[in-house]
Order: C-alpha cells, then sequence, then structure tokens
C-alpha cells in the first residue's frame, strides 16, 4: 500500500514563517523550491482580506536558495488579478444590463453595478477591491488584522496597562513562556503602533499611493 504521509514527508515540511508585516504563518513547504503550498494558516492573528495561497511567496538568497524564516505578500500581482477581475465584471454587468435594460438612460447605467438582477447574474463584486488591497499593502493595520488582540478580542486596547499586557502575553502562540526581555519588545511595538495609530488619526500621518511607497 503506498504510504502518503511518509511521501508527502520526503518532499514537503512543516514551518513558521514571517512576512513584511511581522505577521506568522504556518505553512507546510516544497522542500526543493520552499514555496507553501496547501493553504498557510495566520499565527496568533485574523486574516480579513482572506490571503489566497497564490499571493505568498518566499524570498531567496542570492544563491537562489530559499529562505527559511520569510515570506512576503505579493500584493502587486493580486492588485494586478483584483483590476482584470473587476474590468471582467464590469463587462458582464454592461453586457447583461444592454440586454435586460436597452433603453436605459445614463443615469440608470451608473446604477447598475448596484442592481439586484445583474448583480446575481455576475455575481458578487470581486473582492477585496484594489484601493482595499492599497489601504492594506501601505500598513493598514486593521486590514492585516494587526488591530485585535486575538486571545481578548479588544481592538486597540490602548487603556492596557503593563501588567495587563504581561499577563495577557506571558505565553506565545505556542503556548510557551515568553521571557520578560521579549515581552519588553512586545509591549514597545505595541505602544509605537498606538502612537502611529494616533498620528494617523489626527492626519499626520498619510496613506502613501501605491507607486510611491514600497512596504
Amino acid at each position: 500500500m503506498f504510504d502518503y504521509t511518509a511521501d508527502q514527508a520526503r518532499y514537503m515540511r512543516d514551518t513558521k514563517l514571517k512576512d513584511q508585516f511581522g505577521r506568522l504563518w504556518h505553512c507546510t513547504v516544497d522542500k526543493k523550491t520552499g514555496q507553501p503550498t496547501g493553504c498557510p494558516n495566520p499565527i496568533g492573528w485574523v486574516d480579513p482580506l482572506n490571503t489566497p495561497n497564490s499571493y505568498l511567496t518566499v524570498p531567496h538568497w542570492e544563491d537562489g536558495s530559499a529562505r527559511t524564516d520569510e515570506v512576503l505578500v505579493d500584493f502587486e500581482g493580486w492588485i494586478a488579478d483584483v483590476e482584470q477581475n473587476n474590468t471582467h465584471w464590469d463587462m458582464a454587468i454592461t453586457v447583461m444590463g444592454e440586454k435586460k435594460f436597452p433603453l436605459a438612460s445614463s443615469e440608470d447605467r451608473d446604477g447598475w453595478a448596484e442592481n439586484p438582477h445583474l448583480t446575481k447574474e455576475a455575481g458578487p463584486k470581486p473582492f477585496p477591491s484594489r484601493e482595499t488591497l492599497i489601504q492594506a499593502k501601505n500598513g493598514d493595520r486593521k486590514l492585516l488584522g494587526l488591530d485585535k488582540d486575538v486571545r481578548t478580542g479588544a481592538t486597540n486596547p490602548i487603556d492596557m496597562t503593563y501588567q495587563e499586557f504581561v499577563a495577557e502575553n506571558r505565553r506565545d502562540e505556542f503556548d510557551k513562556t515568553r521571557t520578560m526581555v521579549a515581552i519588553g519588545v512586545l509591549w514597545k511595538e505595541h505602544k509605537d503602533n498606538l502612537k502611529e495609530d494616533e498620528l494617523r488619526r489626527e492626519g499626520k500621518i498619510e496613506i502613501a499611493e501605491l507607486d510611491e511607497v514600497e512596504v
């Protein structure tokens, strides 16, 4: 009998990878290419965008070998595909609209994207949108799933004291005890993130355009 598990272990391995935003992913990767296979799972956070596996890529060293600790979200490729999908969806809406409502006015045509009869046939508009992905690429913490404490569900727990933070983060995502030094690093990142969010709300930090900021 063919031992699928043994064969899988020969070519694949489980690992933990960090993306460009510091988020951890549990992945099964191809031992030869280092590319994630299957469906990577977020570790310690929830992914609002449901990032498809096809847009997670593993960078390589100069000698061509895959890195074993890092994964990148290919927002450029994702945005390009979304733009193409949106174009096809808009065309489908227009074709069906002209067929169902040949005498529609220009004003009526502008509302076709919200017409339930047309969207039922064309399907839901592709999600996420280009604008949403640009915001995520530029560091929007809510869209990146970084605005909540996964254990408490609190959004940006601004009022959390250091003692509460220590109690909440005493153990890591693998239920192993963190050192106080490690917790201190997390606390600093937590405060820096809150400060950045506050500056953004006050308009002192602007979201850059896609072609101006490389994350």
